[in-house]
C-alpha cells in the first residue's frame, strides 16, 4: 500500500488517523530494516565454519578412541562430514541473503515506478 501523501495532507488528517499513518511508515521503516540485515548476513556466518574445522578433528579423535577404529579413516569421515555441513549452512545462508536482496530489488523497483508516475506490475 502506497500512500501519496505531503506533511499538509497528514496535518489535515484526524488524530487517529495519523497516528495510523505513522505506524504504517514506522512499520515499513522496521521492514526494510530487517530486510537489510538479511541482505547483509546471517547468523554464524563466520563462527560456524570455525567451530566445524576445529571441533571436527576433536570429535573424530573421540569417536576413533572410543569405538577402537583406525584415526585416519574416522578423521577422513568426520571431515568429510564437516565439509558437507559448511557447504549446507553457505548455501542457507546464500539462499536467506538473495531472497532478502530480490525483495529489496522490488520494493526500489516498485518506489521507482511511483515516482515515475508508472504502476508498477503486480502492484495493486
Amino acid at each position: 500500500m502506497d500512500l501519496d501523501l505531503t506533511k499538509a495532507d497528514v496535518a489535515k488528517l484526524p488524530a487517529e488517523q495519523q497516528e495510523t499513518i505513522a505506524r504504517i511508515a514506522l512499520d515499513r521503516g522496521r521492514m526494510e530494516r530487517e530486510t537489510l540485515e538479511r541482505a547483509s548476513g546471517y547468523p554464524g556466518q563466520a563462527w560456524v565454519p570455525l567451530v566445524l574445522f576445529v571441533g571436527g578433528p576433536f570429535v573424530a579423535g573421540q569417536i576413533s578412541r572410543i569405538a577402537e577404529t583406525p584415526h585416519t579413516m574416522t578423521l577422513m569421515g568426520t571431515m568429510i562430514m564437516v565439509l558437507i555441513l559448511v557447504g549446507v549452512h553457505y548455501q542457507w545462508g546464500t539462499n536467506r541473503r538473495m531472497d532478502a536482496m530480490l525483495l529489496l530489488i522490488k520494493e526500489q523497483s516498485r518506489e521507482l515506478e511511483r515516482m515515475k508516475g508508472v504502476r508498477a506490475p503486480g502492484a495493486e
